[in-house]
């Protein structure tokens, strides 16, 4: 979830009025954030949807703010002037990084706290909603320096040089990725590629080096620049274009005035940004059907109008409304429906007891997991995670059989479903040698064991396995955990002395119950110690925990 700082006074300014702290945290809570901390004026704001670009700054939550509270309502709307200005794209960039999209926005009063929104929003979309900047990066300039038309085009890696963003001295595109922090960072993008995208004026000067470095003479802008180029590049063309939007919307806020560029590909050309709303159809009874709100049709008006849409059109219980360009995820009448419920308030949302037959609650297993970890935290024990898929490496130096073995793995560390937990419980282990002991551990999980009637020769089921490595432990230790456990739990069980692979023979039992094998118990084997690097004994144990609830049933 992205997570970003907005100064509390440059929230007031832009929002209009004074607000508590207490306030902003009830605010962010129904507009799907929470406020993560706030220390000396600056508000730690963690925001949950990660398909709102445009939210993710102080300019965007102020301007939903204003719609909540009702000091401005309605669609957004935005003048952009048509311009002369262009971007030529080459076709070279086709098969590399095809998709651009620009902007001017000029006359913007950024003052510090406007220049760090700015750098911060474009490194958030960058990273989350760009996908690390593979899907989407963004530049931004003094378009003061800037000469057009720009060419969008591709470079050798050795044959254009300029001084990288916060660097002193010229680099070729080869040397930006070995030697600055920016181009070890991103380079892997460009792996493969024998031409590198570059962005350069009408004088031949580099503007930027997407996704990976502006230019220090044009891209280093400043709490003072006034006159701002945006340019976005990207593979997703929807996400591009989007990026751009909210940037735009931003800068919008700080009083900037738009000016749109002309994008020429070869055989097309597109005008960017386009900040007019989208139109889009919802029913007013699907609204209250899902929401379980009844509105009135002036009301359903005004709660539209909070959430930020104009209603364009109404026939019957359908209403054409109207969003802002810089969101792309009103996808579905949901999504009206989630805004609606939030301009009209959780809060006031009356709950309703559902008419079933039958109420919600914990399953038999649930309830049996539960009551196994609380007895085993009880013993002491660290309750641990470990993945269903594991590699036939911990299998072999645990002494287990695979059971189902992924035919397509990704990687070998994953290419095997886990036949039990012992083993994965022992590779944890190996990897906390460096730890004091005792070390007290469990896991419940799922494992896939063999079932000859199953019509997949398998089946699926939920294990416990507890282990207790220390220097002087032995078998006794870890019955006396068994047994504390199964006695808790209601289950009569005996122990048949039998010898496994993976424990010492001689120290080793099955645990049999209602006629059942529930598990194992016994001191892990020296060979299996030494195989995991592990240089204490270890006394173990592992239950059925579905075998279990068999006998208790």
């Amino acid at each position: 979830m992205p997570k970003y700082e907005v100064r509390h006074e440059d929230l007031e300014h832009l929002v209009g009025r004074k607000l508590s702290i207490d306030e902003i945290e009830d605010i962010l809570f129904d507009l799907k954030g929470e406020l993560d901390d706030y220390s000396e004026g600056i508000i730690t704001v963690d925001y949950s949807d990660t398909n709102r670009p445009d939210m993710w700054s102080a300019e965007g939550l102020a301007r939903e703010i204003r719609g909540y509270l009702g000091i401005e309502t309605g669609c957004p709307r935005y003048d952009v002037r048509a311009s002369d200005l262009e971007v030529r794209v080459d076709p070279s960039v086709q098969s590399i990084r095809p998709v651009v999209a620009a902007a001017v926005v000029n006359d913007v009063n950024l003052g510090v706290a406007g220049y760090e929104q700015l750098i911060q929003l474009q490194d958030k979309i960058m990273l989350t909603y760009g996908r690390k900047r593979k899907r989407v990066a963004i530049g931004t300039h003094n378009a003061d320096l800037i000469a057009f038309p720009l060419r969008y085009t591709t470079a050798e890696p050795d044959a254009v040089s300029f001084v990288p963003l916060w660097e002193t001295r010229e680099m070729t595109l080869r040397e930006i990725l070995e030697f600055t922090e920016k181009g070890r960072q991103y380079s892997a993008l460009l792996d493969g590629f024998a031409r590198y995208p570059i962005l350069m004026d009408a004088e031949d000067r580099v503007v930027s080096f997407p996704p990976i470095i502006n230019s220090n003479d044009i891209g280093n802008i400043g709490p003072k620049t006034k006159n701002i180029f945006i340019d976005v590049t990207g593979t997703d063309e929807r996400a591009v274009l989007t990026a751009l939007n909210a940037v735009v919307a931003a800068l919008v806020e700080r009083g900037g005035r738009v000016e749109s560029v002309k994008i020429v590909y070869p055989g097309r050309t597109v005008v960017t940004p386009d900040l007019s709303p989208r139109a889009f159809t919802v029913h007013k009874s699907y609204v209250e059907r899902v929401s379980g709100i009844s509105f009135g049709d002036d009301e359903f008006h005004d709660v539209l109008a909070r959430a930020r849409y104009d209603v364009s059109s109404v026939s019957g219980d359908e209403w054409t409304v109207l969003y802002p360009a810089y969101r792309a995820d009103i996808m579905h009448e949901r999504d009206v429906v989630e805004d609606v419920i939030i301009a009209y308030g959780y809060n006031r949302v009356e709950p309703k007891t559902p008419r079933f037959m039958t109420k919600g609650g914990a399953s038999e297993y649930t309830k049996l997991e539960d009551a196994v970890k609380e007895l085993l935290i009880g013993t002491g024990g660290q309750e641990i995670a470990t993945f269903i898929l594991t590699s036939r490496s911990v299998l072999e130096r645990a002494k287990h059989i695979p059971v189902v073995t992924l035919q397509n793995p990704m990687t070998e560390t994953f290419s095997i479903v886990r036949p039990a937990l012992l083993p994965t419980v022992l590779d944890f282990l190996s990897a906390n040698t460096g730890e004091d002991y005792p070390q007290r551990v469990f896991e419940v999980g799922d494992v896939v064991v063999a079932n000859d009637q199953s019509p997949t020769g398998t089946r699926t089921e939920q294990h416990v396995a507890y282990a207790l490595a220390d220097s002087s432990v032995t078998y006794t230790d870890v019955r006396q955990a068994l047994e504390f456990l199964l006695d808790q739990i209601g289950v009569s069980y005996e122990l048949h002395a039998r010898d496994y692979p993976f424990y010492i023979p001689g120290r080793s039992a099955e645990i049999l119950a209602g006629g059942r094998s529930i598990g194992h118990v016994g001191e892990v084997h020296p060979e299996v110690l030494e195989a995991f690097g592990i240089g204490v004994p270890i006394a173990a144990f592992e239950l059925s925990l579905s075998q279990i609830l068999e006998v208790l049933r």
